[in-house]
């Protein structure tokens, strides 16, 4: 997505015209969706890298695509949109995070109330980032 696309008005943070051309400008045109651009501009704050459509694989076929995330903490972030309200998109959901789980990452689904109001979720993130950057070593 274009993030010059992104209105102002559907970015939960108030920010001003100019702060918002800024933001949009170095964000990751990765996203998908006005929800998921918003949730790329949240996670800027709190994951030391932040990656956009993260291919997940087991046993060498494609299983799913986080979202946001970074990708050297394993730290895995999914937007849910109304189509996620359903039941066997629930439960498809449900799977797939299983699976991307078991191979270490740490999954937080992250929801429209998330994002129009996102301290827990920061605050989430944020903890968790501490968790796994403890003797963590970047190359």
């Amino acid at each position: 997505m274009d993030p010059a696309e992104v209105l102002p008005g559907e970015i939960p943070l108030r920010f001003r015209r100019k702060a918002w051309r800024t933001a949009a400008s170095l964000s990751d045109v990765g996203a998908d969706s006005p929800p998921e651009m918003a949730l790329w501009l949240l996670a800027s704050l709190v994951l030391p890298t932040v990656v956009t459509q993260i291919r997940i694989d087991e046993g060498g076929q494609l299983v799913t695509y986080v979202n946001v995330g970074d990708p050297r903490l394993q730290i895995a972030l999914f937007y849910d949109g109304n189509q996620h309200l359903w039941r066997g998109q629930r439960d498809h959901d449900s799977r797939l995070w299983a699976v991307v789980q078991d191979q270490g990452w740490w999954v937080r689904r992250v929801t429209a109330g998330d994002l129009q109001n996102p301290r827990v979720l920061l605050g989430s993130v944020g903890a968790e980032v501490n968790r796994r950057s403890v003797g963590a070593v970047y190359l």
